[in-house]
């Protein structure tokens, strides 16, 4: 039996596969994607690419390790920490991710910490006592609902001024 870890990083996506008893790694693979940067201060990925590195990473590091997928046990995924995507009823992406050196979100970063108590109890935006990084879910996700007409709902963040 194996187990298989991924992380989607920032520059790739890796792929891990370890032997179940003794955590030796068999086999490893990463896929890489591009940040695009529009205009200055801005950092986005499409969720796309990272779906399309996942299974050509999976493959490679079962390659790798001279192993089947019927012999995964467990599976580890590990993540941006502060990547904000904004989807629809049925999951879709409605706009590439915001990743954490974007920085559209600095104003709602640097807005008091109240701002976002204020935001409906079923808001996605946590309330907070901490001021945020404007790279950071809460202060990226409520400018992503403050600004987009598709992302925006009954749920978005007050704007700061």
């Amino acid at each position: 039996m194996i187990l298989l870890g991924v992380d989607l990083g920032t520059q790739s996506l890796k792929v891990v596969v370890c032997d179940a008893t003794t955590l030796a790694v068999r086999g490893a693979d990463a896929r890489a994607y591009p940040t695009h940067t529009p205009r200055t201060g801005w950092a986005e990925q499409a969720p796309a690419d990272w779906e399309a590195a996942l299974a050509p990473a999976i493959a490679g590091a079962l390659a790798a390790a001279g192993a089947r997928p019927e012999e995964v046990a467990a599976l580890a995924i590990a993540a941006q920490l502060d990547g904000c995507i904004a989807v629809d009823a049925s999951g879709v992406a409605l706009h590439p991710a915001l990743i954490w050196h974007d920085r559209r979100a600095l104003a709602y970063a640097e807005a008091p910490p109240d701002l976002f108590s204020r935001a409906p109890a079923r808001s996605p935006i946590l309330a907070t006592s901490r001021r945020s990084s404007a790279g950071c879910a809460r202060p990226a996700c409520a400018r992503r609902a403050s600004t987009s007409p598709r992302a925006t709902s009954s749920h978005a963040s007050p704007v700061p001024t």
